[in-house]
Order: structure tokens, then sequence, then C-alpha cells
């Protein structure tokens, strides 16, 4: 897909601006505090609806305005640019094409935000009813420094990065989290009282069961397929030099995973997953890895729902169990909530796995936060047949000049923004077609 424009209305220190962008690469230049990454946040808005640095919408609104507006054109589809070099632009402008010039395939998303809490938006006109609403619309991912730092962070950094990735993949997902959050939210607040329903628990705990093992086995597909494309990339970002695994450590369901691929689940039997794991293979071979990511892929909808009730078997055992330690520390204490990604590395085939997370050097933890950040990438073009756009928020300067050549190669099919106080030479000499948008 390409993202064409964005217009601003009180957004950040933005008080009216229209942006259009370059097919291939835009590079966001200018001192620190002058709003390049508030640029890059309002493309972000218009494809899940918020920002990825806050949660509270009043800080998008511009100091002493009552609301802000955020509009963005876009195509879905693979679409090249006729501009060639990358030009500069000091007015924020493009000097080519209009968006009025472009086809009929160009379409919009809107979201209006009001500071006494009036959030609503539309995609083509059409008013979204709920936030899910904007989904699916605008593909984009989001890559910063806090990013590079997502292997040495707390597990709550991981499952963040599983929700919003997921969440990106399937709407399902989505809506299953919403409600899981809200129950266990529930959930939480009620085991604070000193007087308590057991029949409401049960209640609210078969509701949990029921959404927790969806959600469980949704995570669970997801790393079996992003492990084997991480695996890839990371093994061509190395050199060769080390493998990569990713590991799903689920709080529950390990019972089911291990006998689901054990084969011993009945009426999965053939169904087991290989226990012959290749991380040794360079980023070539993606289509081999996407090809062999597991069975994962090859189970029927009846086949999946013989696995997450075989989950919340195994979750109301967990429930059943912990009832007690809930009751004494008044919070649930286990779950998905509870879950986590081990990321494993290894230097040679024959060499021992080591958890890059409390062994791994810092390099070795922004290489593997590099591997698993390019393979989403793969991973949204493998389910939506197009790539999504990227959105690099100073992440050129966290990155040694290796590092930065391997992400610049890897990206020759994604349209890239990019924030940056200076552009290095060496930087721009291995850039597509492209331009500079002075901040």
């Amino acid at each position: 897909m390409i993202y064409k424009s964005v217009s601003l209305e009180n957004y950040r220190n933005y008080e009216k601006r229209e942006f259009t962008f370059h097919d291939k690469v835009n590079f966001f230049l200018g001192e620190n505090g002058r709003g390049k990454t508030n640029l890059l946040e309002s493309i972000y808005l218009t494809s899940y609806g918020k920002s990825f640095r806050t949660f509270k919408d009043r800080e998008l609104i511009r100091f002493g305005e009552d609301y802000c507006r955020v509009k963005g054109t876009f195509i879905r589809g693979d679409h090249n640019s006729s501009d060639h070099g990358i030009a500069e632009n000091r007015e924020g402008i493009d000097q080519s094409a209009s968006v009025n010039e472009l086809d009929d395939d160009i379409q919009t998303v809107e979201i209006y935000i009001g500071r006494d809490g009036t959030r609503k938006g539309n995609v083509d006109g059409i008013e979204f009813q709920k936030y899910s609403d904007i989904f699916d619309h605008v593909l984009a991912v989001v890559f910063s420094p806090e990013d590079l730092k997502i292997i040495k962070e707390s597990p709550e950094k991981r499952r963040d990065f599983l929700d919003r990735e997921i969440s990106t993949l399937s709407l399902s997902y989505y809506r299953n989290l919403l409600m899981y959050g809200r129950i266990l939210s529930q959930r939480n607040a009620y085991l604070k009282e000193d007087v308590r329903d057991m029949d409401l628990l049960a209640v609210w705990d078969e509701n949990r069961i029921h959404y927790g093992a969806s959600l469980i086995w949704q995570r669970y597909k997801f790393i079996q397929k992003l492990s084997q494309i991480c695996a890839a990339i990371h093994h061509d970002l190395t050199g060769g030099k080390e493998s990569l695994l990713l590991e799903y450590a689920a709080d529950c369901g390990r019972e089911t995973f291990a006998a689901f691929e054990n084969g011993e689940i009945e009426g999965l039997e053939e169904k087991g997953l290989s226990k012959n794991n290749d991380n040794s293979r360079d980023a070539s071979q993606l289509n081999d890895a996407k090809k062999e990511t597991s069975t994962v892929d090859n189970l029927t909808k009846e086949e999946e729902k013989i696995i997450i009730e075989h989950l919340r078997e195994e979750l109301r055992e967990v429930a059943s169990l912990s009832m007690e330690t809930d009751f004494r520390n008044r919070h649930t204490s286990r779950g998905p909530q509870k879950d986590d990604i081990k990321v494993m590395l290894r230097a040679g085939n024959n060499a021992q796995w080591i958890d890059a997370r409390h062994f791994g050097s810092q390099g070795q933890q922004r290489t593997a936060a590099l591997s698993m950040k390019l393979s989403e990438i793969e991973l949204i073009h493998e389910e939506k047949g197009e790539y999504p756009i990227l959105l690099l928020d100073d992440v050129l300067s966290e990155l040694d000049i290796n590092r930065q050549n391997f992400l610049i190669n890897a990206l020759e099919n994604v349209q890239l923004f990019i924030t940056a106080t200076e552009l290095p030479e060496q930087v721009q000499e291995k850039l597509p077609d492209g331009k500079i948008i002075a901040i």
C-alpha cells in the first residue's frame, strides 16, 4: 500500500498543515522538538485510531484548542513512484501531482478527537461506529528506539508486541482481547471486596476461560509463524553467525500444546508439529520458511475448535487450583495476562541455545529485535498480500552502519517514513527514490 498524504488540524504542535508523501522514502528532518515524531504519530493514528506514544487523547490536541483532526489518504495495493532521487522539500508540500489528480483508487480515513472526550471518525466518508472499524485500512508498522529494548524489557512489553501485531492481522483477536481485559478488570476489582459471591465468580471465570483460550491459541499460531520467518531473517542479518528461535512462554496451555505437538490429541494425531526446527537458513529462503511454518495453517476450523476446547479444560483446572491464591492476593494470578515470548539465540549449529533476555549482549538483543520487526512486516505481507508502510522513529541513529544497511536493503518493497536530525551521506546513497521534508 501507499500512504499519499496527511492533513493536520490542531494536532500536537501543528495548527493547520498538509503533507503529501513520496511513494518510496520520506525523511522528516529537523532539530529535536520540532514535531517530526508528531507527524509520524499522526500517520499511525489513522491506522489504529490511537497513538503509539500515549494513551491520553488530550495530549494529541494542540494547547489552547478544543479538538484535533487528522485526515489521511492512501492507496491499497502495489504502486510505484515515477519520481527519481531524493529531493528536498522545505515546505512539507510535495510539488508533484496533488491528491486531487490521483485516480479513483484513493481512500481516506479521518479522525476527530475533542477535549470533552468526543471521539469520532470515518473511512471514505462512512462514519465508523466503533474503534475497531478503522482497522485493516491503513497497514502500518512503527519501529522506535523503545522497540530495540523489547528483548530485555519486562514480559508486559512483549505481550504488548503480541497484542498489537496480532490485532493488525485479526479483528477477532482484538475483540477477544477487549472482552478478556474487561472481564479480568471486573474480576480483579471484585477480588478486593471482603464479601464474595462464588456464583458470580464462576460466571466471570467461565467467560474469562472462553475468551482466554482463544487468545492463547491465536498467540501460539502467530509465534509459530513469526519464529520461522524471524529465523531466516536473523540468519541473514548476522551473516550466518547466529540462529534465533522464538518460543511461546504461555502461562497456561502448555500441556495442550505439548499434546498437540506430540500428536496426542484425539483426532489430531497426524497434525503434530515437526521437532526438526531448521534455524540456519538465510532470508533468500524466506518462501521456504513460510511454507514450512507448521501444520497450524493446515488445520480446519473444526480441528482448531478441538484444540481450543482442550485449552479451556486446562484453563478451568488452573482457575480452580489458583482460586485460593487469588483470594489471598486479591488479584487474578494465572492466565494469558502472564504470557511472555522467550527469545533464544545460538552461535553456530552445535552451540547451546541461550536466553537472549538474560544472557545476550546489547548488540545481540538489538539484532534480535530488528529481526522480529522485519519479520512482522513479512508476516503482514503474507497474510494481507501487500506490504505495510513502515514508520521509523529515530531508529537509524540507534543502529550501527551494518544494521542500517541491512534494514535499508530489506525494505525495498516498503514505503518508508523516517525521522532523523540529520541524513548521513552513506545512508542517503543507499536509499531508493524519495524526498526530504524539513520540519
